[in-house]
């Protein structure tokens, strides 16, 4: 009996870069793009201390591409679980095949959640904000199928 005992889940912290960019897929279905910024710090062989930063592709879909569209800014920092996945394209102007990984939100913590500006203020203090994904539309997942177990 085989079983999936895999695990495809990736969890930042970091800094949105640009503004969310939201489209509607040919089905009706919202998807917003982001980027995310995270910083790593560490020491080279000398024992200087080296800082960079990754910039990550992040995708939301549903119920959470809308709100991450309308409360996401430039500069805030958020917390995004989700998974891994890889694109791969063949780019129309060279031929050459390209590929990136995004990761596909499940959920966005708004963590410099600004409450004025959203106009709930009236509910009690809270440092986060959860957003949870709609499941993903049937449209845009590949289809995956279950095998039944044995008894």
């Amino acid at each position: 009996m085989a079983t999936n005992n895999t695990v495809n889940r990736i969890e930042l912290i970091g800094f949105m870069g640009a503004m969310p960019e939201m489209r509607y897929t040919a089905n009706g279905a919202p998807v917003t793009n982001f980027s995310l910024a995270t910083n790593r710090i560490w020491q080279d062989q000398s024992g200087e201390t080296c800082k960079a930063t990754d910039w990550h592709r992040v995708t939301a879909w549903g119920r959470l591409a809308e709100v991450v569209n309308q409360y996401m800014a430039t500069g805030k920092r958020v917390r995004v679980i989700g998974r891994l996945e890889y694109q791969s394209w063949t780019d129309k102007e060279t031929g050459a095949l390209r590929s990136r990984a995004v990761i596909v939100a499940s959920q966005v913590l708004f963590l410099d959640y600004d409450r004025a500006q959203s106009g709930l203020v009236e509910e009690p203090e809270a440092e986060e904000r959860v957003i949870e994904a709609a499941a993903q539309p049937q449209a845009e997942a590949p289809k995956r199928r279950r095998r039944a177990q044995a008894a």
